[in-house]
């Protein structure tokens, strides 16, 4: 019978003693603020699963969050029992201004030959054929009146021009590379903060790993308890050599990227290509011609 007083003293104690830690952490609010990056912000305050609830000072941490994170416009942290829930409220998106009243000119954006021009404010000097350098203004922000008194207006405009975009591609035909040997599976028994070690596997070489983690679930709520599995994967240096065939295709993938991402505003009239195979590495040298609007808008600072 004296076992089960002390076991039921234990017992009290221990729940009295769990009652005393945060086991969960819900946020609620967030629309275009990641969950991640804020539960990362509160690990960091001291507010994370495990916590111990008098070693967390619940307001200060709402003002540092509210302080570090600018889209949060109000915040709470409420304690029910063992669990935190944080309540955000985001600041409404603020209106755009409009633009159209600004003074500015229109400059361009590199060099370029005219092949068109559709001037819908301001006024220009220049025409179909003429040569531009970047930066060069295009199209005016200030105009005269029929009594030729000057006043600015907010230049609009595009300016269709031929340009030139040059490149050079490059890729070794001999190296060493990351090839993936092996797999450590490293396991521990994970409570809150405390990871015990349930395997030897030691990891001493360069490796990535992956996590799996399963946690001890209750009516939709997951506490810090259960099984962690870590996956490291191990690499070895590999030689290799390319023919000069792959070397090509691998240039040509790397061209074709580039022009989905840099060229994607133009359209490209022609290319000069030129392909150099060395001993080392293989390169390719590309010209492009293209069409495309290079009129940008820069604001006039009337003193």
């Amino acid at each position: 019978r004296k076992g089960l007083l002390a076991g039921a003293v234990f017992f009290l104690i221990i729940v009295i003693l769990m009652q005393s830690f945060v086991w969960t952490v819900d946020i609620n609010g967030t629309d275009t603020l990641s969950e991640a990056y804020i539960r990362e912000l509160l690990c960091d305050y001291g507010m994370f699963e495990g916590a111990f609830k008098a070693g967390v000072n619940f307001h200060a941490t709402e003002r540092k969050l509210m302080e570090k994170v600018e889209e949060i416009s109000w915040m709470s942290i409420n304690i029910i029992g063992t669990k935190a829930e944080v309540e955000i409220r985001e600041k409404s998106p603020v209106p755009k201004i409009s633009e159209s009243f600004i003074p500015c000119n229109v400059k361009a954006e590199r060099d370029g030959i005219i092949l068109s021009m559709n001037v819908k404010s301001g006024s220009t000097n220049l025409s179909k054929g003429s040569a531009v350098a970047k930066g060069q203004l295009l199209i005016s922000g200030i105009v005269k009146n029929s009594l030729d008194e000057l006043f600015y207006v907010h230049a609009d405009g595009s300016v269709m021009a031929q340009t030139n975009h040059s490149i050079t591609l490059e890729t070794p035909k001999k190296g060493v590379y990351k090839k993936p040997a092996d797999t450590v599976k490293r396991h521990n028994l994970q409570f809150f903060w405390l990871k015990i070690p349930l395997s030897i596997s030691s990891v001493n070489e360069e490796y990535t790993s992956r996590v799996v983690s399963k946690k001890l679930c209750l009516n939709g709520t997951c506490v810090e308890l259960g099984k962690r599995t870590e996956y490291c994967t191990l690499y070895e240096d590999t030689e290799f050599s390319l023919s000069d065939d792959i070397a090509s295709d691998l240039l040509t993938a790397e061209d074709y990227l580039y022009r989905l991402f840099n060229l994607k505003d133009c359209e490209s009239i022609s290319a000069e290509v030129s392909f150099a195979n060395l001993n080392e590495k293989a390169v390719k040298y590309i010209k492009y011609i293209c069409t495309e609007d290079i009129a940008y808008k820069e604001n006039i600072i009337v003193n």
